[in-house]
């Protein structure tokens, strides 16, 4: 995977520029926290994202194009609820070391008790300029249901609104979906938290999608599909026929899987893909 500051006003001078300065940085962070939703001002501006796991069976291994005749969809429908999300932006053509420009972090609101499947939207507010550079193209990290991971252990004391681009491509997992000792897998169930959902997209061209307001932004929309950090394998067995088979009283006891088929964890996030041409 790829590898990819600020600097303090001087002591010296005087009260009123130091109170401006102040101002402004209070400024960017009310634009980057994305705690508040007023409306935007000339100098910020709203994008609205749409996010759907694609379908039950679409994970990095595979989609739902590789079913086949005899084959049915991945089951429960759990496995594509999005019970919260975290987005990530950044400047897009930033190295490693870039932080990101806007975060957010939401929480679906449940309907009827039951929790968002599938798809879920939500608008994001930034800023329209960078150190004075009108920003035209941005990257996208997003990751759904982060809390069924041990993402944040690995992660402990870093403030996720200033994790740099290097450490989110570095971030792994390796619970609640490994494998223990005897060789069983931890997870055989969906967790409540739901599965780990993941996707980075980069090089966004944002000039037709931004708008001062909410409302304007949702006719602007930005559709990503996620996919599933995590997979399941399923083995089918046959008997064969005819007088030749030999197969009428033969059991399977048990599968073995060479080692290091399986790595020991896994990365949060999968390669940058290019919005353009993303599939």
């Amino acid at each position: 995977m790829k590898r990819y500051n600020s600097t303090l006003t001087k002591m010296t001078r005087r009260l009123g520029m130091a109170i401006a300065a102040l101002l402004m940085l209070s400024t960017m962070a009310s634009c980057s926290d994305q705690d508040s939703q007023a409306p935007a001002t000339g100098d910020e501006a709203y994008l609205n994202l749409s996010f759907s796991t694609a379908s039950t069976t679409t994970s990095r291994a595979g989609g739902a194009e590789n079913i086949g005749n005899d084959e049915t969809q991945a089951n429960p429908n759990q496995e594509s609820d999005i019970h919260n999300i975290k987005v990530w932006v950044f400047k897009s053509g930033t190295g490693g070391e870039a932080k990101p420009i806007a975060y957010k972090e939401d929480t679906p609101t449940a309907v009827d008790g039951s929790t968002v499947n599938s798809k879920y939207t939500l608008n994001l507010r930034l800023l329209r300029k960078i150190n004075g550079e009108e920003l035209k193209n941005i990257d996208l990290y997003i990751l759904a249901n982060s809390e069924s991971t041990n993402m944040a252990k690995k992660l402990e004391g870093k403030d996720l609104r200033s994790i740099t681009r290097a450490e989110l491509q570095d971030v792994t997992f390796d619970n609640k979906f490994g494998i223990t000792k005897e060789g069983k897998a931890e997870t055989t169930e969906v967790p409540t938290e739901g599965l780990p959902i993941s996707r980075a997209i980069t090089n966004i061209e944002i000039a037709d999608h931004v708008a001062d307001t909410e409302i304007e932004a949702k006719n602007k929309g930005i559709s990503i599909p996620l996919v599933r950090a995590v997979s399941k394998l399923h083995f089918y067995f046959a008997r064969k026929t005819g007088e030749d088979a030999m197969t009428e009283n033969v059991k399977v006891t048990r599968i073995e899987i060479d080692g290091k088929t399986f790595p020991k964890e896994s990365y949060v996030f999968p390669d940058e893909e290019v919005y353009a041409t993303a599939d």
